[in-house]
């Protein structure tokens, strides 16, 4: 190229520079507040699909009875995807016992109202059995539940385990009852209580042999026969049993807001 002659710009220098727009974090837009209510509402949506579920598998058992949903069963009834299974259950059975655990939850709290004022703790084992299972069969789904998750249940939960140890060892305090290992007097109700809910499922027994089966529970736990039979032909009051009207609302209550 000779000497004066314009020397042509090079083609990085003629390219306009490009200046990255500055972009501010979404999250850094949001005060303390909006944060939380983001979160909180992350939380409703969370237990509300989780809600979703356990109400679909419920549902379910009262159609399959003693044949247990599938995971793909309570996905179709509850419209939702699989990963939003999986997002808040590792199993079937983890599903099965969560519903277990509102049901008896449930159950439980509308018995303790019942025995809470009886002095007599004989008294109060014998009449929880009664209104449980009660309870437990008035309405179908709830009785597969339980049938399905009280023998996967394992060990019970620290609040069950701790209410049920205190009344049978006020129990034994009395001197009526032969003193046992806890474990064995647990497992000697529970299961009375499992196979009674499964007989009256199955065979379609009534009232009577509940009572007669507490009545067996509370011999073998050393009773005296006559007392035995005494406090399981107590009659319940119509405030104590369970009510028509509970239907099939899970467990015996609302959905969540």
């Amino acid at each position: 190229m000779k000497d004066g002659a314009s020397r042509p710009e090079s083609s990085d220098s003629a390219k306009p520079v490009r200046r990255k727009a500055k972009t501010a974090a979404r999250s850094s837009r949001l005060n303390p507040v909006q944060l939380a209510r983001r979160v909180e509402v992350g939380e409703q949506r969370r237990a509300k699909s989780r809600h979703k579920l356990m109400q679909a598998a419920y549902r379910l058992f009262a159609v399959h009875g003693a044949e247990a949903p599938t995971i793909d069963d309570v996905i179709a009834e509850a419209k939702v995807a699989r990963g939003t299974f999986y997002n808040h259950f590792k199993s079937r059975d983890e599903l099965f016992r969560a519903v277990g655990n509102d049901v008896s939850f449930a159950i439980n709290s509308v018995i303790s109202g019942a025995i809470d004022g009886m002095e007599n703790p004989i008294e109060r084992i014998v009449l929880f059995f009664r209104l449980f299972v009660r309870f437990a069969v008035a309405d179908s789904a709830r009785g597969w539940i339980l049938l399905r998750t009280m023998p996967l249940a394992g060990p019970l939960n620290a609040g069950a385990k701790d209410f049920i140890a205190a009344e049978f060892e006020a129990a034994f305090q009395t001197g009526r009852l032969r003193r046992m290992p806890m474990a064995v007097a647990i497992d000697l109700g529970l299961g009375m209580q499992i196979m009674t809910i499964h007989r009256v499922l199955v065979e379609k027994v009534g009232n009577d042999h509940i009572d007669l089966a507490a009545e067996g529970m509370a011999i073998a736990l050393g009773l005296d026969a006559a007392e035995a039979r005494r406090l399981a032909s107590l009659p319940i009051k119509d405030d104590e049993g369970p009510k028509p009207a509970v239907g099939r609302a899970y467990p015996l209550s609302a959905e969540p807001a």
